[in-house]
């Protein structure tokens, strides 16, 4: 992943009965870290 590419990503329910994919953005990359925004609408 590169900064600025948008992917999928799988989050749970709260309730952790199922999940839903979701768009991130990455902000940032490191060799240990990746930074990410939340898409939300």
């Amino acid at each position: 992943m590169a900064k600025g590419d948008i992917v999928l990503v799988t989050f749970p329910f709260t309730d952790l009965t199922g999940s839903k994919l979701r768009p991130i953005v990455v902000l940032a990359e490191t060799i240990v870290d990746l930074t990410v925004c939340f898409v939300t609408t």
